[in-house]
């Protein structure tokens, strides 16, 4: 998955908003209609709403709380990643389109009130067959860095 951080992601862990163990960062699986991967890095969004996130549609989908979120700095120098062990979304039939990334967020009340850290693309969209669908995390910048 290639990464692009969100400058509200980016804004929100320096000011100490989304610290592993104590925020609540979730994963959002989002479909072929998602913006996220044009306005990162470029357009100031400083909370989930302002996305068109185009969020999974498939029975029995939910969002998922990321479990052992750890920030650790790489190799000694001012580069820190974001990890967390993989995402499981369990076995998810087929949603109306195909699911391209995932959303990685600080999760506060609603979508309003939440703030975008990481957006995780695909390298190929992905069709959901009904099978156990996880997405797993880079060993060497996990969902996203910082530096």
């Amino acid at each position: 998955m290639s990464s692009r951080m969100f400058n509200a992601g980016r804004a929100a862990i320096w000011a100490g908003l989304a610290i592993p163990g104590t925020a609540t960062i979730k994963a959002r699986l989002c479909m072929s209609n998602a913006n996220c991967a044009t306005l990162a890095e470029t357009t100031p969004i400083n909370h989930v709403s302002g996305l068109t996130t185009d969020t999974c549609d498939a029975v029995g989908y939910t969002e998922q709380t990321l479990g052992t979120v750890a920030a650790t700095r790489v190799d000694a120098g001012p580069l820190v990643k974001l990890t967390a062990a993989a995402i499981d979304w369990g076995s998810l039939p087929a949603s109306t389109r195909q699911v391209i990334g995932v959303l990685v967020y600080v999760f506060v009340t609603n979508d309003a009130a939440s703030f975008p850290l990481f957006w995780d693309e695909f390298a190929t969209p992905k069709t959901l067959d009904g099978t156990d669908f996880q997405t797993t995390v880079d060993p060497t910048y996990g969902f996203g860095a910082i530096g």
